[in-house]
C-alpha cells in the first residue's frame, strides 16, 4: 500500500514540475513578445527603419508581428502560439504596444 501511495505521489510531483516549467516558459515567451512589440513600436515611431529591422530579428521564433500606423500613433501586436506539452493544445501569447509618432514622422 505504501508503494502505491509513493508511486502516486511521484507522479503528482512530476506533473506539478511539468506544469510549473510550462508556466515559466509561457512567462518567458510573454516577456519576449512584449519587449519586441514595444521596441518595434518605439523604433517605428522614430522612423528608424534599420532599428525596426533589428528589432524584428529579435522577435521570438514563430511569432507573427502586426504593425498598424495611423496619423498619430503606431500600434504593434506580437502573437505566438506556445505548446506547453505536445498532448495539450497551444496557448496563444499576445503582446501589444502603442507609441505616439515623434514630430516630423
Amino acid at each position: 500500500m505504501v508503494t502505491a501511495e509513493l508511486a502516486m505521489g511521484i507522479i503528482a510531483v512530476v506533473i506539478l514540475v511539468l506544469l510549473l516549467s510550462g508556466a515559466g516558459s509561457l512567462l518567458v515567451v510573454q516577456m519576449g513578445c512584449l519587449d519586441s512589440a514595444s521596441e518595434i513600436a518605439r523604433q517605428t515611431a522614430r522612423g528608424d527603419q534599420a532599428a525596426v529591422e533589428k528589432a524584428r530579428a529579435d522577435v521570438p521564433s514563430g511569432a507573427a508581428v502586426t504593425v498598424d500606423r495611423t496619423s498619430e500613433a503606431v500600434r504593434v501586436e506580437v502573437v505566438k502560439p506556445v505548446h506547453l506539452l505536445p498532448a495539450l493544445p497551444a496557448f496563444t501569447v499576445r503582446a501589444e504596444a502603442t507609441t505616439l509618432l515623434e514630430p516630423g514622422e
